[in-house]
This record gives C-alpha cells, structure tokens and sequence, in this order.
C-alpha cells in the first residue's frame, strides 16, 4: 500500500505539539497512557502504512479529547463499556478535525476486517453482547451487517451523538446497564409464543407464588425495576413484584375501575400494539382508557369481537402477527412528535412545580437548613421567573401544606401540564456525599423511556453543573409513581445533601438558590428550542430569552 504522506506529516506533528512519547513493544495493539503521556504501538511487521496511521491517529485522539483526570475512580461503570463509547467519540472528533483521516480509518478498518482481526469469522453477530457490536459498529460498521433492536439501536445512537466527556460517561452507563439486564435476565419480556394457556378466562387465574427473596434479592429487583433501593419489601416493591409474576397470557386484560389492572402482561400488551401501529400511549403496565380503546382497534382490524378485552381470541391475533412500524419506538416518537409541535415560546406551556414535602412534614433537616423550606423557595423563584416569560405555572403545595404523592399527580394530570418538575434535597448517613442529581421515567424491563423526560433531566443536569459547583450524579431512570403516572414529562431533581455540610452550605444562601432557579428556568427553555437555535451548556441567560421574542 502507498502512504499518505499528508496524513504521515499532520500525525507528526500532531505527536510534536502533544509532546508524546511514542514506544514500541509486543503487545496485542496501540494503546495510551493519559498520565504518562506515552503512546505504545506494536511491532506489527504485516501491519500496512494505513494501519500503522490509524493506530496512531487513534491515540493521538484519546491525548486530545479524553481528559486525564482519576474519572476511573468516580465512575462506577467497567472502564471497557466507557472504552467503547469514547472510542467512538474520539475518532469522530479527530476525523472531523482533520478530514484526510476519514480515508485512513476506513481502509485501515477494512484491512484489518479482512484480516479477522476483531476474530469474529462466521460468528452470528446477534450473540453478542451490544458493547461488542456497537463497538463492531463504530469500526467495521461499514463491512458488517449488523442488527438492533428499536432500543438497541438508541443507545447506539446516544453514544455516536457524543460531543463531550460527560455524555460519552451518560452514554457508556446507559450501554452498561442495558448489557447488564440482558445477562442477567432469563426472559424479562413476557412471552406469549405458547398460547395454550390463555385458554381460559384468567379471571381468578393465579400464576406462581414468588419464593421468599433474600435482602440481596430484594435489592436486585428494585435496582432492576427502578425503584428505591432498600433491600426490604415495602409497599412499592410488593407491588412491582407482584406485577412481574404476570405474563402476557396468564389472564385476561380489561378496563376495571380503580384500582386498574396493572403487571408486566399489561406492559407486554402495551408494547405489542405500540409496535403495529396503535396507540396506547406511554407503556407503563397499566390498562386505562388510552390502552382498552387501542385493544378496540385491533381487534376491529383483525375482524375478531370488538370489547377491549384481551382475552385468549386477541392473545391469538396478536402471536399470528408482527410488528409493523420500524425506526424508533413509536410512542418515543410520538411523545418527541408533540413536544415539539408545542413551539419554542414559553408564553403558551404549562409548568408544574412540586415541591417536595411541607407543612408537619420538614423532610431532610441538617446542618441549619430545612429541605421543604429550601426546595418551596427555589420553587417560588423559579415561578417567578417562569410567569415573567409568560409561562403559566402551578405549584402542587402552599407553604403549609403536605398533599400526598397521589395528590401531586392528580394536581399535575388536571391541569394538562407540559411539564412536571419535582425539587428535592437528598440526605445521606455518609456526610461525605454530595452532589445534584436528575430522575426521569424509564423502565428497562419494558424497554420504555420518556424521551423528553430523559432529555429534560439530561438538560437540568447539565446546566446546573456548568452553573454551579455542585458534583455531577448524572441522571437515572426510575420508576417511580410520580413519574410514571404523571401524565406530562416528570422530572425529579435532588439538589444536592442537606447531610453535607458544602452542599447544605451553599443552598442556605439566597444567591446560589437563585442560580439554581434560573438554571431550572434555562433548562426548561432549551428543552423546546429547535437543535439550531439551541445554545451551549452554560450560555444562555435570562435576558437573551426576552430579547430573542422567545416570551410570545
């Protein structure tokens, strides 16, 4: 093969002006230290010049775009799920950069795919693992066939759009996560390739009592349904599991008063129907009105009785036929469609805020601070500010009263909120932890996230920690009431620790709370501008809402 000397000389300098060390030794392919600033290659004597320049822009990459901080002691995630992500990131940013790469990452790919140097030979790819073929992807995606599901392929997704280090870290928790599951289910989504047993009514059919679950069981299911970690079987818990024993099939689904129908069947169901094309709205494992009416449509399209009951005819219906819409989730879509036909004024939303707490109920009291004062007057702030852009909000709570959770959601759901925000102060035994975190509805199990929810906790997160001090716990997937049943996006914010004595610190001062709220106010705003008129974390500014017109 030729050498591109164009690239050879910009490669060069590049190792000039990162001041590298470059060596030599026999190992298995190029790797860099971000520490030691050493770049090891291998003694690759078939290696081809383009190779030889791949591997080495590669590293060069990593010098310029992964940070060289200890963030392997601050993130939780296995280093080789966040490799695959930055990877990917780091080859995007130099071929961008330097546009001559793109050639060399190619032909050095698909020598290097000719050689079965990633051993994959005949191997059918749909076994392994999504770090693995995502990783295949972002290489040889171009010689490989590959294959993902509907959230398979977001996360691929997630991690190919990221800009910087932090969403390639979002990203890699979310890749790990989602390989985690998948190890260590058996089989997560009902299945209802075996009919037989909805033979039946399903009325009074019981499926089989759970065993009794050890503390460490405990723990691992409510981490696998996004619930509060605890280890003991409160009220919550022993409602998801008693929603998990249920399989599409084991008994017959309907529209009853309260309290509905709700279980990983119904879920199943909800996500069968999303698929062919009919509308269910979110999937959330509970048979309402949205789900019997898209029941009724089915059945009327396949010509069985028309009664919005699944029963053993429309579990039938439902093994014979296969889903017809591709490209995305559809009620992902749907829910992305209408935020933003909602345009980018704030002058026609409806804001929900929610303080946490109140009344009799302090919350989390520590070291001078109260968490139901502090989070009603971030709260007030944030009205404030909100209604002088035109916006109309709602707070679920005065500052002497406590609804319930049940109350909040229902305050939420009558108004026909666009947005649900709810502001909390965590507390810890450890007074060494700290930081702000963003909560949003997503359950892996059912394979389902709120996508706007996601991207509004993505973008409170960020602003607050361009904005502040404050340490990033990023942001999580829960499944909890408040956002599940909210009917508006809901997001939950955890404002830092009232256990510590800096967090609890800065929140105690009236100006930190009003850079909080105008993050709050800004994140909000960027959640419904256009990708073009958005602005960069940390920029925008309450004035440049007012005078882009952005209050009509």
């Amino acid at each position: 093969m030729t050498v591109n000397f164009e690239v050879k000389g910009m490669l060069a300098r590049l190792l000039a002006t990162e001041d590298l060390i470059v060596e030599h030794k026999k190992v298995e392919t190029a790797c860099f230290n971000v520490h030691t600033r050493v770049l090891t290659l291998p003694m690759w004597q078939k290696a081809s010049n383009c190779v030889y320049d791949m591997l080495v822009a590669h590293e060069v990459s990593h010098s310029l775009y992964t940070p060289d901080e200890d963030w392997t002691e601050q993130v939780r995630v296995p280093q080789q799920f966040v490799n695959v992500c930055e990877d990917a990131r780091v080859e995007k940013l130099i071929k961008r950069r330097y546009a001559g790469l793109a050639k060399t990452f190619y032909g050095a790919y698909r020598e290097l795919q000719e050689e079965d140097f990633f051993q994959i030979g005949d191997d059918d790819l749909s076994t392994h693992n999504l770090a693995d073929r995502a990783n295949l992807y972002f290489k040889v995606g171009n010689f490989l066939t590959l294959e993902f599901t509907n959230r398979e392929q977001e996360i691929v997704d997630m991690i190919g759009k990221a800009e910087t280090f932090d969403e390639t870290l979002d990203a890699a928790k979310v890749l790990y996560d989602y390989c985690k599951q998948k190890q260590e289910e058996q089989t997560k989504l009902p299945s209802i390739d075996n009919h037989e047993k909805s033979s039946g009514s399903g009325a009074g059919e019981q499926p089989e009592e759970q065993k009794e679950l050890s503390p460490d069981e405990i723990r691992s299911f409510q981490q696998e349904r996004g619930l509060h970690v605890t280890g003991q079987l409160n009220d919550s818990t022993l409602r998801a599991l008693d929603e998990a024993r249920w399989k599409l099939g084991d008994r017959s689904l309907n529209l009853q008063p309260s309290p509905m129908m709700r279980g990983d069947d119904v879920a199943a169901l909800q996500a069968r129907l999303t698929e062919m094309g009919f509308n269910t709205g979110r999937v959330d494992g509970i048979f309402g009105q949205r789900t019997e009416s898209a029941v009724k449509e089915f059945q009327q399209s396949v010509g069985i009785k028309v009664d919005g009951k699944c029963g053993p005819a429309t579990i039938i219906a439902l093994i014979r036929l296969t889903k017809i819409v591709s490209g995305g989730a559809p009620s992902q879509l749907r829910e992305n469609a209408s935020q933003k036909n909602r345009g980018p004024a704030l002058a026609n939303k409806v804001i929900v805020l929610d303080p946490s707490l109140g009344g009799k109920d302090q919350g989390n009291v520590a070291n001078n601070i109260i968490e139901s004062e502090i989070v009603y007057d971030i709260a007030q702030r944030v009205e404030g500010r909100l209604l002088a852009l035109g916006a109309s909000v709602f707070l679920t709570r005065g500052a002497n009263n406590c609804p319930t959770e049940a109350e909040r959601i229902t305050f939420s759901n009558q108004r026909e909120a666009d947005l649900m925000v709810s502001l909390h102060v965590d507390s810890h035994p450890n007074p060494d932890a700290h930081g702000v975190a963003t909560y949003f509805y997503g359950s892996d199990a059912h394979g389902i996230h709120s996508i706007v929810g996601e991207r509004f906790a993505s973008l409170v997160q960020r602003e607050l920690c361009a904005r502040t001090d404050l340490l990033n716990c990023r942001t999580h997937a829960m499944t909890w009431d408040l956002l599940r049943l909210t009917k508006a996006p809901a997001v939950r914010i955890d404002l830092g620790y009232a256990s510590n004595p800096g967090d609890a610190s800065r929140l105690s001062r009236p100006d930190f709370r009003d850079v909080i709220a105008e993050s709050l106010l800004i994140a909000i705003q960027r959640l419904y501008l256009s990708t073009e008129d958005d602005a960069k974390t940390g920029t925008l500014r309450i004035s440049d809402l007012r005078s882009a017109g952005l209050r009509r």
